[in-house]
């Protein structure tokens, strides 16, 4: 039931997969990255700056008047071919251990793996193939509480010695058609279908847009001529 009120946001977002943002024509990508680096000056890891990096990523999230219905977490594996169960009792063993963390049952609803192909290009300029194995699990968190601030820290901390480091997690409006991505240390994206839906924040939040997309931003939000 679940899957399938997210088939149907997906479809609405012009995209069958959800992680994928630029599949939609409205979205705002704010910078939560802290402004100091995450290692001290004897290069251990600085745990303040996950704290910070979730402080901010809070401030956000707190901000949105959406009903978020849905979370699903999407966890990740590179590697190469093998057989789908071996990947398969990996993912098992691994999530088992980041929704204790988190204080989440597991959950009642998962996809099938996905196995995607790619190939990539090396800083020398050769190319190479690769495998990236991925399966979504999906809670009902009007069902389920959901320790917002036990899953932020983690998904901070993926890059650095986290529970998994192939982990993102997105926030499901269904009535609204809104999701929010939360993937690291760095980024958190708000996506929907609607510019109106967004543009109270595109003002409310502008100090923590991200630079790097801010013109693109700008064009969507201040242009009232795009539909």
């Amino acid at each position: 039931m679940l899957k399938e009120k997210v088939k149907e946001v997906k479809r609405k977002l012009n995209g069958e997969n959800i992680e994928y943002i630029y599949n939609s024509k409205y979205y705002l990508r704010f910078d939560i990255e802290p402004k100091f680096s995450p290692f001290n000056k004897n290069r251990h890891i600085e745990k303040y700056y996950f704290k910070a990096a979730r402080k901010t990523a809070l401030e956000i999230y707190n901000s949105l008047e959406f009903n978020f219905n849905i979370l699903i977490l999407e966890l990740s594996w590179y590697g190469e071919e093998t057989y789908e169960n071996e990947i398969s009792k990996k993912f098992d063993n691994e999530f088992k251990n980041y929704v204790e963390t988190i204080k989440l049952p597991y959950p009642k609803e998962e996809d099938n793996i996905r196995v995607v192909k790619y190939i990539e290009e090396d800083p020398i300029g050769e190319f190479y193939e690769g495998i990236r194995y991925t399966k979504l699990y999906y809670w009902n968190i009007l069902e389920n509480k959901l320790y917002i601030n036990r899953l932020f820290l983690e998904i901070t901390k993926k890059d650095f010695g986290g529970k998994i480091e192939g982990m993102n997690s997105y926030l499901v409006d269904t009535e609204n058609i809104v999701v929010l991505n939360f993937y690291d240390d760095r980024r958190m994206d708000l996506i929907s279908d609607s510019r109106e839906k967004l543009f109270p924040y595109y003002e409310m939040l502008n100090k923590y847009l991200l630079d790097y997309n801010r013109k693109t931003m700008n064009e969507i939000f201040k242009n009232k001529d795009i539909e």
